[in-house]
């Protein structure tokens, strides 16, 4: 396929799996499986991507494995690369050597360096955290600059801790004494 011709869903089926096209630029599309150099996709839903270079607005990624990431108003499910960026999109799980979130959200994140700007992630693993303010649920990080919003602080912690262990207390007591009675 020549570079900057619209990718037709019919016209890749009929060429051979392993021909890795050149550029992809698609609108308003679904896709099962794509691999090519670069991708821009705009209002699409890809199941597998497998490329160099990635930009999606508007669209769904259920996985991709790319060099570079870009995605505007995205959803992607799992996206595996060097450097991931996402901007006003969500993501269930991120694997990058860099990631930059910029009024997104993730469930998961692990990365060498993250930068997070107006973001959260509910998993954060990263040797280097920055931003303005890291808001997540669970942070390890070797290093962290900037302030940092954690949904389950140290005295939070303790007091769910606590009131679990009163909740199976209660159970077990109660399930003894009607348990113990049919003796």
């Amino acid at each position: 396929m020549l570079e900057d011709e619209s990718y037709q869903p019919n016209a890749a089926q009929s060429e051979a799996e392993d021909e890795v096209i050149e550029t992809v630029n698609m609108s308003q599309t679904n896709v099962d499986h794509l691999h090519a150099e670069l991708v821009r996709a705009t209002q699409s839903n890809i199941s597998h991507l497998t490329a160099t270079e990635v930009d999606v607005r508007m669209g769904v990624v259920v996985e991709a494995a790319a060099e570079n990431i870009i995605t505007h108003q995205a959803l992607v499910g799992a996206a595996h690369g060097d450097e991931i960026h996402l901007n006003q999109s969500n993501a269930f799980l991120v694997n990058a050597t860099e990631t930059t979130l910029i009024k997104s959200n993730a469930v998961a994140v692990c990365s060498q360096s993250i930068t997070q700007n107006d973001s959260s992630v509910n998993l954060l693993v990263a040797r280097e955290v920055s931003g303005g303010p890291v808001r997540s649920t669970v942070v390890i990080a070797g290093k962290i600059d900037g302030p940092v919003e954690t949904v389950l602080d140290t005295p939070r912690a303790a007091l769910a801790g606590l009131m679990a262990g009163v909740a199976v207390g209660i159970v077990l007591f109660v399930g003894n004494l009607l348990l113990g009675k049919r003796k």
